[in-house]
């Protein structure tokens, strides 16, 4: 049991830093908003923009991890995060933000998908999607 969790450990301590990261993100962005008096409405489309990216997600992550195999995938992905996450520190925008917001959020299915599908070698056969309530 001891070699398995060994194994598999940082492809999990990945997962936990991404989405300790996101939602980090998603309480320092509406206070900062608040802190510099954004409207109430334009903070809720920066913060939806979220999961209009993780609609998207859905939708193209299954198909990604397909073509390019789960390591890539996740790399790819997340260094597109990374660079989002940044692009919110040099712009203070909401417009561009509520754009910066769809990157995270279209990340976080397609490279969490693989490793809760039960393993990260074998993968050949589709599952019932890319997006399920274990993604949530």
């Amino acid at each position: 049991m001891l070699p398995i969790l060994t194994s598999v450990s940082s492809i999990f301590m990945a997962v936990l830093l991404f989405m300790l990261g996101n939602s980090l993100l998603s309480i320092t962005l509406p206070l900062k908003m608040e802190a510099a008096g954004v409207a109430n409405e334009l903070t809720g489309v920066v913060m939806a923009a979220y999961f209009a990216g993780l609609l998207a997600g859905c939708i193209y992550g299954k198909a990604l991890i397909f073509r390019v195999g789960h390591i890539r995938a996740f790399a790819g992905l997340s260094a597109l995060n990374v660079g989002a996450i940044l692009g919110h520190t040099m712009i203070f925008d909401p417009v561009a933000w509520a754009v910066l917001r769809l990157s995270p959020g279209s990340v976080s299915p397609a490279s969490s998908r693989p490793w809760k599908a039960g393993s990260t070698t074998g993968w050949t056969t589709p599952t019932a999607g890319a997006c399920s309530a274990s993604t949530w």
